[in-house]
């Protein structure tokens, strides 16, 4: 893909350069990648990190062309956004040939047993006659070949996303099944991202305060997955679990269709 083509859909005119990649981390830049400058996420007792001061370093080392927030000039072509962390989710879908639209994606979220519970689903897929991927934070699997986890997150960062669903494609897989953290959805890692099924496995309101603030802000994040869901599969132990029902649904847990 060319630089042209990537920014396209965003209206800004850039010349036909050859794309290799894309990164939010200038330690990763090698030529021809565009570096996408991300904001830090503030956290209480870290000054965060803010990916435009990395801009000379990223520029140095051969990236072509910039994503930012902020006004600059810059001797390479400059995309401004009001939003890197989505611009960088969106150019990762476009850059990657919208992998996603190829496969069946199942979510799963949750404070507890996301893991445990996409491995089972994915062991069940491949017991089928098409092998599916899994993306964990046990590891990632492309049908029968595994590989580790390298990164440090359940959930990597939008290109990693998209680029193991492209694989995947590429490998003739025809589903996914995708551990989605409320950090992955918070920072927008899987945005552009629908799931033919979508579940909440269980929510303990006191994770993650240190991103969210709030136990109900934790929870209205986790809540996207089921709102970017055609069904979705719900533990009815969860709280707000009304809010969460007016769409598909099958239930799970005590007074649920299913119970085990």
């Amino acid at each position: 893909m060319t630089l042209e083509e990537l920014f396209a859909p965003f209206g800004l005119k850039a010349p036909p350069l050859r794309v290799l990649g894309l990164t939010l981390d200038s330690r990763r830049v090698e030529p021809g990648y565009v570096f996408v400058a991300v904001p830090g996420v503030p956290l209480p007792h870290r000054k965060p990190l803010d990916g435009h001061d990395f801009i000379p370093e990223a520029l140095a080392k051969g990236a072509i062309a910039v994503v930012g927030e902020r006004e600059l000039s810059l001797p390479v072509p400059y995309l401004r956004v009001g939003d890197a962390r989505e611009a960088l989710a969106h150019l990762a879908r476009h850059f990657f040939g919208e992998p996603d639209r190829k496969l069946a994606l199942l979510g799963i979220t949750g404070s507890k047993g996301k893991s445990t519970t996409a491995s089972l689903l994915h062991h069940l897929l491949q017991a089928g006659e098409k092998p599916a991927a899994l993306l964990s934070t046990v590891g990632l699997r492309l049908g029968k070949e595994a590989r580790p986890n390298i990164g440090h997150f359940t959930t990597p960062e939008a290109p990693e996303v998209y680029g193991f669903l492209r694989e995947a494609v590429e490998r003739g897989l025809e589903a996914a099944v995708l551990e989605v953290s409320s950090h992955a959805l918070a920072l927008k890692r899987v945005e552009g991202l629908s799931y033919r099924i979508g579940v909440f496995v269980s929510f303990y309101p006191d994770d993650h305060l240190d991103l969210h603030g709030t136990a109900e802000a934790y929870f209205a994040t986790k809540a996207l997955l089921v709102e970017r869901s055609h069904l979705a599969v719900l533990n009815t132990r969860l709280p707000h679990l009304k809010r969460l029902l007016p769409r598909p649904h099958l239930l799970f847990g005590p007074g649920g269709e299913v119970w085990g």
